[in-house]
């Protein structure tokens, strides 16, 4: 949707919520497996509350930030436990698509703890 620019490490006393926008990417990792420290933030937003999320967080617009929105193109269930996080799946893609060694290296954990398993079941 658009890049923003926050406070150092914002992220992380910043909560999100679950039913309108998760983290993805670097700082999902960082909080499933505590093996990254992130440097680019990815919010997966409804975009009904797109600039909610941005003035719940004081982020201000800058072409050259390191936080990224993208549009949450999945419905949340009712009955589903709702995570500050999305899917492991794809927390694994948002680092596998950034081609960088140190987030690559993140994801090669993401798949053998959280997704691996579930494959090898079929």
């Amino acid at each position: 949707i658009n890049k923003f620019i926050g406070p150092k490490e914002w992220w992380y006393h910043h909560k999100l919520n679950p039913e309108y926008a998760q983290w993805g990417g670097e700082v999902a990792a960082n909080k499933l497996i505590k093996y990254i420290k992130p440097q680019d933030v990815i919010i997966y937003v409804d975009t009904e509350n797109y600039k909610k999320v941005v003035i719940e967080n004081k982020l201000r617009k800058n072409l050259d930030g390191d936080v990224t929105f993208f549009e949450k193109f999945w419905k949340v269930h009712k009955n589903n436990e709702l995570k500050d996080t999305v899917n492991p799946i794809l927390i694994y893609a948002d680092l596998i698509n950034t081609g960088n060694q140190r987030t690559v290296e993140t994801a090669r954990i993401i798949y053998e703890k959280y997704i691996d398993r579930h494959i090898r079941k079929n």
